[in-house]
């Protein structure tokens, strides 16, 4: 899986493991999250790469 979350200071972090930073979305940072909102925010995230996987092929 590319997303992973991990707890932080202020709340949690959506990690990008391909690129090895948080997650930009909306143009602002995935920090600092409620464990709900950032648990949604991955299961999109992966919704979204692996429809682009499917029908693009892999994005790198």
């Amino acid at each position: 899986m590319r997303y992973e979350l991990r707890e932080d200071p202020a709340g949690w972090t959506v990690w990008d493991l391909y690129h090895d930073e948080p997650v930009t979305h909306g143009g602002r940072l995935a920090v600092g999250l409620t464990r709900l909102y950032a648990d949604d925010l991955v299961a999109l995230l992966v919704a979204s790469d692996m429809k682009r996987t499917i029908t693009r092929g892999p994005a790198f």
